[in-house]
């Protein structure tokens, strides 16, 4: 009886062994990731690959087959390119600019002083109170008449560029010196092709023996002249000191005049 008991224990025993053989296979094919495998998904606030999940194995004859998901996942891109901010301000324009102004300085500029009625004898010199300066000199001779003058011109026929008068840009100034005060000094332009087109007026001294500027108005003509008319040209420009009276009367003067401007 022990002996038939104890062969069936064996014979048990072998069963058992053949079945765990079986479930093992042949030894290449273990399963780690156990039944159904595991798929791993790793999530990110930014760009992020997410993990590998579970193995995939082979089982072997008669085992198991647990295949593991590829987990993970890619997250998408982070942040933004901002555009370029800023602007480029334009260049604001030049104001007070002089459109026209003899300073008698240049030396790339022909100054011209052409003289009439007793004051031919203008030329440029040195500023009496400055040597290093350049003026225009008038000689108003003893027996000058009492409209003469001086022709102040750069270009050819007497002339000047065209001064671009309007019904509101009016005025011109002349620094000017002068031996006396309260004379009066006219100015005059026209059109060099055409002298009936002119217009004169005056300003009056307030300095003797000294440098100061005067200013001309257009708008108001000197009585008996005739009114500006913006429309016509006007390139030529004439200078009269002490106007109105004569050498005979006054004495031979000399006056100056720099800075004469549009």
């Amino acid at each position: 009886m022990r002996v038939q008991l104890a062969s069936r224990f064996v014979s048990v025993l072998a069963v058992l062994s053949v079945g765990w053989l079986a479930g093992c296979g042949d030894g290449s094919g273990s399963s780690t990731g156990g039944s159904g495998g595991t798929t791993a998904s790793t999530s990110s606030s930014s760009s992020s690959s997410g993990g590998t999940g579970g193995t995939t194995g082979s089982g072997g004859t008669g085992g198991m087959t647990a295949s593991g998901g590829t987990g993970g996942a890619t997250g998408g891109t982070g942040g933004a390119t901002g555009g370029t901010g800023g602007a480029t301000g334009g260049t604001g324009g030049t104001g007070g600019m002089a459109i026209l102004q003899i300073t008698f300085d240049d030396p790339a500029v022909t100054y011209t002083l052409t003289g009439f009625g007793g004051d031919e004898d203008s030329s440029v010199v040195a500023d009496p109170e400055d040597p290093n300066n350049k003026v225009g000199k008038v000689n108003k001779a003893g027996t000058a008449e009492l409209w003469a003058g001086v022709t102040v011109s750069i270009l050819p026929n007497n002339s000047v560029p065209v001064l671009p008068f309007t019904d509101t840009a009016t005025k011109m100034s002349v620094r000017s010196w002068s031996p006396d005060a309260g004379i009066q000094v006219r100015l005059k332009v026209e059109d060099a092709a055409d002298p009936t087109h002119s217009c004169e007026t005056e300003a009056t001294t307030t300095v003797a023996g000294g440098w100061e500027t005067l200013e001309f108005d257009f708008a108001n003509e000197a009585m008996g002249t005739a009114a500006l008319n913006p429309a016509y040209t006007f390139n030529r420009v004439s200078i009269f000191f002490n106007f109105g009276v004569t050498g005979a009367m006054a004495g031979a003067k000399t006056y100056y005049l720099d800075d004469l401007t549009f």
